[in-house]
């Protein structure tokens, strides 16, 4: 390649390092490409431009530029750092990675590649690398307080929330005014159950960074979890201020909403959900439109999140089908005997894997949406929540049948655990051994209702106490609903955490307690051990998040 003799002065190239030096990518960019056109052989002209573009938007054109750095280039360690930024921002996982490998391989200390290398490999879920990089690059340079972040990060995101609070308190020693820190560190506090801490770690962000939406969010949602509700909803109201457009803060608010039973303004402020970040399933694509409460419609309503969450929707389906010209559920196959069992024999059942034609409906819905026509204020919720499903008869009696020896004895069907991911479902988790020991009896069986592989709780429950949980090995308690449905009616009385056990047996009217966090679920309410959801099921609440002796306590003196 035939570089150009022409070559910037001082002056030229100081002007670049000043707009690069302030930040101030728009000035940057248009300084760059004047640079390029009179230098158009000077590597440093398209480095800066490719920086300016990223930061400016316009990722495509700053790959390109980058390119060219390398180009004129090719021993430049930061311009293949700077590529492999682009490449992943970019969605091309696999190059990027190879471009910041070779950025490590012309400087082996060259610790921000290392850092970003880190990036990339989470973003490939090979975890192992990805710290591995992320401690290669704070080894390197000590004070590097975005990578020790970015560990942190990532121990939070795998569960190792021990290492990930150290991490964040690292960056804080390093840099005390990063706002971020202090936000990431209350995300990982929270995790961790710490409330009150979260909570003024949050507020610290804050105060370092006053137009932070995402602390204003987050603090709202812990200060929603330590039961100051009204604290809660002005904080998303600040988040929603800086950012007009902040979905998640829209959606949260609904959840602190619904606990003050502000039906209305609730579920209005919920349809944000479908613009958030937050995992709430995937939206069904239609260009049919959205119902709007109107009647003798031919109406899809179709599942958005789990099959607790369907079951509990599913309360409204006898009401929209009367409104409807045709209802077609478009809902987990699991679902489906046990809904054409119980509800109208009109409505049309079909498999959330089928493809549903627009010719068949007229508008659609997704299933939480109804509540927002049927179910407007608390009284409107007592139609359904005496039972509104129908567990097999014969089935049911069969099981009751083979699990008692006598008229005497009490069968106790229990779930003590969920596999949720959503942050803080481990805290609704209790240990077998302190459910089982509480509800057991002379006089009493218990029933094994938990879905999944828990062979060794149960063997161990067996040998270290003494204590049988009994299963029925022909019904699958994950596959089989309908089957599960029979289990549970043929139970006297069902204890369990806040999973799908709860809904399915307050669905068929089942007598039922159910053992509550700290932490408040909007379907719960704030207090109160009646449910408007369900008047079968018996709400016990913990007053100290963790602390399971206190309800075991009241559970014991009920039974």
């Amino acid at each position: 390649m035939i570089l150009s003799k022409k070559t910037p002065s001082q002056e030229e190239l100081n002007i670049l390092f000043k707009y690069y030096s302030s930040k101030k990518f728009v000035d940057l960019e248009k300084n760059a490409l004047s640079f390029t056109k009179k230098f158009p052989n000077h590597p440093l002209g398209w480095k800066a431009l490719g920086i300016a573009l990223k930061n400016n938007g316009k990722i495509s054109d700053s790959l390109e530029a980058s390119k060219r750095v390398i180009e004129l280039s090719p021993e430049d360690v930061e311009a293949y750092n700077n590529l492999g930024n682009t490449l992943r921002e970019l969605g091309k996982l696999e190059v990027s990675k190879k471009y910041l490998e070779h950025a490590i391989k012309l400087d082996p200390n060259f610790a921000p590649a290392h850092n970003n290398l880190g990036n990339t490999l989470k973003k490939l879920n090979i975890f192992d690398e990805c710290i591995k990089s992320y401690n290669r690059a704070t080894q390197l340079n000590p004070k590097y307080f975005e990578a020790y972040n970015n560990l942190g990060i990532i121990f939070r995101e795998i569960g190792r929330l021990e290492e990930s609070e150290n991490s964040f308190k690292k960056v804080i020693e390093l840099n005390p005014k990063y706002a971020e820190a202090y936000y990431n560190l209350g995300i990982t506090l929270r995790e961790l159950g710490r409330l009150g801490e979260a909570k003024d770690k949050y507020e610290k962000a804050i105060l370092l960074k006053p137009n932070y939406p995402q602390a204003y969010n987050n603090l709202g949602t812990v200060l929603r979890d330590l039961r100051m509700l009204d604290n809660s909803e002005n904080s998303y109201k600040k988040a929603i201020k800086l950012n007009p457009e902040y979905a998640d803060a829209y959606n949260n608010l609904s959840f602190t909403l619904l606990l003050k039973n502000d039906f209305k303004r609730a579920y209005d402020f919920s349809e944000w959900r479908w613009k958030s970040e937050q995992n709430f399933g995937k939206k069904f694509i239609t260009t049919k439109p959205f119902w709007n409460g109107e009647s003798d419609k031919r109406i899809l309503n179709w599942k958005e999140q789990g099959i607790g969450d369907q079951i509990m929707c599913c309360s409204m389906l006898s009401e929209l089908n009367t409104i409807s010209n045709k209802l077609i559920v478009h809902c987990d196959k699991r679902l489906i005997p046990l809904l054409k069992r119980s509800l109208s024999k009109d409505i049309i059942y079909e498999s959330e894997k089928k493809n549903i034609l627009e010719k068949d409906y007229d508008a659609h819905i997704p299933m939480a949406s109804v509540s927002k026509y049927l179910r407007k204020n608390l009284k409107s919720f007592a139609s359904t929540s005496s039972g509104y499903l129908k567990a097999d008869e014969k089935k049911t009696a069969k099981i009751r049948n083979n699990l008692k020896s006598n008229n005497k004895v009490k069968l106790i069907g229990i779930s003590w655990n969920t596999k949720s991911q959503i942050p803080m479902s481990a805290f609704r988790n209790i240990l077998l051994s302190d459910l089982a020991s509480n509800l057991h009896g002379t006089n009493t069986k218990l029933v094994n209702l938990q879905y999944d592989d828990n062979s060794n709780e149960i063997k161990d429950l067996r040998n270290k106490l003494g204590i049988e949980l009994l299963k029925v090995p022909e019904i699958d308690n994950k596959n089989d609903i309908d089957g599960l449905a029979s289990l549970i009616s043929a139970c006297d009385l069902v204890v369990s955490i806040d999973n799908l056990t709860v809904h399915l047996a307050g669905s068929l009217g089942v007598n039922t307690k159910i053992l509550l966090p700290y932490t408040m679920d909007s379907r719960w309410g704030i207090k109160g051990k009646e449910s408007y959801l369900y008047s079968s099921v018996k709400l016990y609440r913990q007053t100290k998040l963790g602390n399971w002796e206190k309800v075991l306590k009241q559970l014991r003196n009920d039974l």
